[in-house]
C-alpha cells in the first residue's frame, strides 16, 4: 500500500507517435490519466488494486495495449526462528513484508538477508523486542539487495 508502479511500452510506426495512458480495462477511454502521455508511466502511490493500459496513436490510427493489473497489498509479518524458515520466507518476501525473530539467544545463526524492497515498502528483519534477540558464536548477518532494513 502506498507504493508506485512503473509501466513502459515500445511501439513502432510512422512518426509522430502519441501515447495516452488510462485507468480501467483496455479500450475503455473514460478514465484518461492526466499528463500521462509518454511511452512510460509511473503511477502515484497506490492504495487499491488498479488496472492501466495505453493507447498509441499516429495519423494512420491507434493500437491499444493489453490491460496491466496492479495488486496492492499490505505487508505481512512472518515470525521466523530457524535458518531454514528465514531462507524460505526471504524467497517469498515482497516489498513491505517483515521477518521477526522471537526473543531469545541464537547460536551460530547465519542470516542471508537478500531481497528487493521498495523505498516506501522495504523488506524488514527485526527482533520481537529490541535488545532481546542475542546472536552468539559464529552468527552473522549478510545483506544484499535494495531497500532492506535490519
Amino acid at each position: 500500500v502506498g507504493s508506485t508502479a512503473l509501466f513502459s511500452v515500445r511501439a513502432a510506426g510512422r512518426d509522430p507517435l502519441t501515447y495516452q495512458w488510462y485507468r480501467g480495462e483496455s479500450g475503455v477511454v473514460t478514465q484518461p490519466v492526466a499528463g500521462a502521455n509518454q511511452a512510460s508511466y509511473k503511477t502515484g502511490p497506490l492504495t487499491e488494486d488498479s488496472n492501466f493500459w495505453v493507447r498509441v496513436s499516429n495519423l494512420e490510427g491507434h493500437v491499444d495495449s493489453q490491460t496491466f493489473s496492479v495488486e496492492v497489498r499490505d505487508g505481512i509479518t512472518y515470525r521466523v526462528t530457524t535458518r531454514s524458515e528465514i531462507e524460505n520466507t526471504l524467497e517469498m518476501a515482497m516489498p513491505g513484508d517483515t521477518l521477526e525473530l522471537p526473543n531469545g539467544t541464537y547460536e551460530d545463526l547465519v542470516i542471508d538477508l537478500r531481497g528487493q524492497g521498495e523505498e516506501n515498502a522495504p523488506i524488514t528483519l527485526r527482533a520481537e523486542t529490541p535488545g532481546k534477540v542475542i546472536l552468539r558464536g559464529e552468527s552473522r548477518v549478510q545483506i544484499g539487495g535494495q531497500w532492506l532494513v535490519l
